[in-house]
């Protein structure tokens, strides 16, 4: 029990984001994608990134993030998985309290989409204009994000992640 407080305590101490100028943070993000191919029923596969950002005003943040994918889905024998995710990103917030904001972010983002198979593997590399939303709730935040909507598939997610600021 008292680690679990401890826990909580560290968790809530925490500011809820940073707001001035030149503060940074860190942050982790773990989410479901879902990947819609126009020959294929959806694929569903798991991600983990990090992001990493710094205030230029009050609420808007300049952030980059990386990541790989955790799980993949299987169609027809073939694994199909995100390789890589990466992308620069604006995210402004709307402040509801000093500890909650919700946020919308738009950037770039440049995914690869590994499918395997017995006979070998090919990664798709796509980039693309990324948008989305999101909720910080004491440290904790929610987000939807479309990473990539044109071409051979889209991608988006839905995430849960943690911030630090610094």
């Amino acid at each position: 029990m008292k680690k679990i407080t401890l826990a909580l305590v560290i968790l809530f101490a925490t500011h809820s984001y940073a707001e001035a100028p030149g503060n940074s943070y860190i942050g982790a993000q773990f989410g479901q994608s879902t990947l819609e191919v126009e020959t294929l029923d959806d694929i569903e596969t798991t991600y983990g990134l990090v992001r990493l950002g710094i205030y230029v005003t009050e609420s808007l943040a300049a952030e980059s993030r990386y990541g790989y994918g955790l799980e993949d889905d299987t169609l027809s024998g073939v694994d199909y998985s995100i390789d890589r995710i990466a992308g620069l990103y604006a995210v402004y917030h709307f402040k509801l309290s000093s500890k909650t904001s919700i946020y919308g972010l738009v950037g770039y983002t440049e995914i690869d989409i590994k499918a395997e198979s017995n006979g070998g593997s090919f990664v798709e590399e796509e980039d693309d204009i990324s948008y989305g939303i999101g909720l910080d709730f004491y440290n904790i935040n929610i987000e939807l994000t479309q990473y990539k909507d044109h071409s051979n598939f889209d991608a988006s997610a839905l995430s849960i992640g943690y911030t630090y600021h610094f």
